[in-house]
């Protein structure tokens, strides 16, 4: 629920940090960061007009990103794509590829985040969150498929 832009408060970088600074001293069984794509490694495959528009924000979430990483804290980061208001597809899924693009609805969104706190195969990934429907991405890409098993 963290995000935004308040002035001399930033939220996704150090919000997140103290987040998973908590789930770390309260010993939480997992974290599930929601950051963006356009964070880390998916930087490379932004549009222009991504970067040009939120690329200060992208950097405050890939610091977050690193930070729970180095934590300890068991986590999975959830990349989403562009996120829209349209009613659910039902089509949202996960890829362990940073190269993809497309759109998700928030309900879509909300859909394939809740495997991620329960699935093991999850731990320690970073997915990127598109609607099938909506994904632009190389040929080769492919779904990432949960086991739903804890």
């Amino acid at each position: 629920t963290l995000g935004g832009r308040p002035p001399g408060r930033p939220v996704d970088h150090l919000g997140n940090v103290n987040v998973a600074d908590t789930a770390k001293a309260f010993g939480a069984s997992r974290m599930v960061l929601v950051t963006s794509l356009g964070c880390g490694d998916s930087r490379a495959y932004a549009s222009e007009r991504l970067l040009d528009a939120i690329g200060e924000v992208l950097l405050a979430k890939t610091q977050a990103e690193d930070h729970l990483r180095a934590s300890g804290v068991p986590h999975v980061i959830v990349r989403p794509g562009g996120l829209v208001g349209d009613p659910p597809t039902g089509q949202g899924a996960l890829y362990g590829d940073a190269r993809v693009h497309g759109r998700i609805t928030r309900p879509d969104l909300a859909a394939v985040l809740l495997p991620c706190l329960t699935d093991r195969l999850v731990l320690g990934r970073t997915l990127s969150a598109i609607d099938r429907t909506r994904l632009a991405a190389p040929d080769d890409t492919v779904e990432f498929r949960l086991t739903a098993a804890a």
